[in-house]
């Protein structure tokens, strides 16, 4: 009887040894995933406000550039204009002797601001697309990056299920086997 209770009280120590074994796993698990899944959200808040960051830059260069275009391109149009009105006068002063030749000036000058109006008009149209390219590349990283980062987390909760799987599983072999041990002692 003396040794019955012996190897009853020996069982339920193991046991409370395992029981508290298996408690203190499960915490430490939970620990390393709330820790790892805070890693990859930092992760995604770094990477989100890089990008967001970039993206504003990116804006903020357009937009200068777009500034710079826009004003050179008033200038030239305050230039050919003024140079028009000059030529208008000339072609009036000159109008006996050289109606042909202030008619043909008049007409390269048109033809002059026409195409320098849709030279300017181009450029901005190039920079506005190329622009726009870079911005959709980084909208493009950054839903990589944060795929990738989803993807870590969700493999880390596997590993981690996985991994406390592997520990309850020895766990009761261990309890079953001292269990076993025990009865045939007793």
């Amino acid at each position: 009887a003396a040794e019955k209770e012996a190897s009853a009280n020996e069982l339920a120590t193991v046991k409370s040894a395992a029981e508290a074994r298996e408690q203190e796993l499960q915490k430490e698990m939970a620990k390393k995933l709330q820790d790892a899944e805070k890693a990859s959200k930092e992760s995604l808040a770094n990477a989100d406000a890089s990008a967001t960051k970039r993206i504003e830059e990116l804006e903020e260069k357009m937009a200068s550039e777009r500034s710079a275009a826009e004003a050179e391109m008033d200038n030239l149009k305050t230039s050919l204009q003024a140079a028009s009105a000059d030529a208008a006068k000339r072609e009036q002063e000159l109008q006996q002797e050289m109606a042909q030749q202030a008619k043909t000036a008049s007409t390269a000058l048109k033809q002059a601001v026409a195409d320098a109006e849709a030279s300017a008009a181009q450029l901005l149209q190039e920079l506005e697309k190329k622009m726009a390219a870079e911005k959709e590349a980084f909208a493009s990283e950054l839903a990589s990056v944060k795929s990738a980062a989803e993807a870590q987390e969700q493999e880390l909760q596997k590993a981690m299920a996985k991994k406390l799987e592997d520990t309850e599983k020895a766990l009761k072999e261990s309890l079953a086997n001292a269990d076993a041990s025990a009865t045939k002692r007793i």
